[in-house]
């Protein structure tokens, strides 16, 4: 079957869609964007989604620090919650060190699908280390 205006098919171009790919465009996720918040000496909580929480359905794709000052004993997770309390959605990050650091893995074995709503923080153990930390995130349209 032919799937465009040339008469070609699949099998006869490498510029189609490969099947099991979702084609750019699709209609089903959105942009990826990188959030990025400031990790300060003084509160245990840095918010990437407060209250309001995210405008979309959205999967949590990647969590990353820079760290410019670190702590030996220092971690941050992301979680649903403020205060420590809800779901952890990355493993513990540790901000021993200066340099990037990136989350080893998530909580779950899968991307971490969050609801339209859903509140995003990171908690620290202490408040020592100073950087920033970045969230990737793709809305599902």
């Amino acid at each position: 079957m032919p799937y465009d205006i040339y008469d070609r098919t699949q099998a006869q171009t490498s510029g189609g869609v490969v099947p099991g790919q979702v084609p750019s465009g699709g209609g089903e996720f959105g942009p990826i964007h990188v959030i990025r918040a400031a990790v300060a000496a003084s509160a245990q909580d840095v918010t990437i989604f407060p209250t309001a929480g995210t405008p979309l359905k959205c999967r949590l794709l990647d969590v990353w620090c820079n760290v410019s000052t670190g702590n030996a004993s220092e971690t941050l997770t992301v979680r649903d919650a403020s205060g420590g309390g809800g779901n952890a959605l990355s493993s513990a990050i540790s901000l021993a060190s200066t340099g990037k650091v990136r989350d080893a893995g998530t909580a779950s074995t899968t991307l971490t699908v969050l609801a339209a709503g859903s509140q995003i923080y990171c908690r620290r153990n202490t408040t020592v280390a100073v950087g920033d930390v970045f969230a990737m995130i793709q809305y599902e349209l």
